[in-house]
């Protein structure tokens, strides 16, 4: 999958799953050789920060409801 956010291009995969008869997911999204964007904003709060990142990953998975 190909997602935006915070301006910068991601690729990945969503995971469906139940664990234990428990529903599930997990997202992975990569960003390679991109511009730090927006990212600093969404998740620091910090504005004005320009910066080239080779790579940058973001994991996240959750189970139940």
């Amino acid at each position: 999958m190909q997602v935006t956010f915070a301006d910068v291009a991601f690729h990945g995969n969503l995971d469906l799953k139940k664990y234990n008869n428990t529903p599930g997911f997990l997202l992975n999204l990569r960003a390679e050789q991109t511009d730090l964007g927006n990212l600093a904003l969404v998740f620091t709060d910090t504005e004005g920060v320009a910066v080239h990142l080779k790579s940058f990953e973001f994991n996240l998975g959750q189970t139940g409801i």
